[in-house]
């Protein structure tokens, strides 16, 4: 399996033109978080794709599949039901790891309508932030660790800053 590509904190959102309308906003609210570094930032960016987009952004660390059954296309909707046929999947939000490249979690999200969908953002935004953020913090915990651990120096930053 491939590595990801993308930052750590990219989240790509897949879902048709005609849905993209009714949930954009709703997800950027829940995504809206900033963190100040020391400027305030977004915790997370979001990057909106097309269905048909697929090919060229799977394999990024984070991914979000949606799709509302009404009004009906046949882009987003289609792609959304084989990966959930392929995964044995049917509840209306579940996450896959793993699906397109190494160390990637896919959140797949579908509802009958607009209303709908945003009732399941409510009921699961906290368990959404917090999937995402400790993919995102074994990510960059993987990455600063992937040489090993220098005691020495760990013991000196103990011993001055008692830290």
């Amino acid at each position: 399996m491939p590595d990801y590509i993308g930052n750590d904190n990219d989240i790509v959102v897949i879902c048709s033109p005609d849905d993209r309308i009714y949930i954009k906003d709703m997800i950027l609210g829940i995504f809206s978080n900033k963190v100040h570094t020391p400027q305030p930032e977004n915790e997370f960016s979001l990057i909106f794709k097309e269905p048909w987009e697929i090919k060229n952004v799977k394999k990024y660390s984070n991914l979000i599949i949606s799709s509302i059954d009404f009004p009906k296309d046949s882009t987003g909707d289609f792609l959304h039901k084989r990966i959930r046929l392929e995964n044995k999947q049917n509840e209306p939000i579940f996450l896959l790891k793993n699906l397109f490249a190494k160390d990637q979690i896919v959140c797949m999200i579908n509802s009958h309508d607009a209303l709908t969908f945003n009732h399941l953002l409510n009921q699961y935004k906290n368990w959404l932030l917090d999937q995402f953020r400790e993919s995102y913090n074994l990510k960059i915990h993987k990455r600063m660790y992937k040489s090993g651990f220098n005691n020495e120096i760990s013991n000196k930053i103990k011993s001055i800053y008692n830290h």
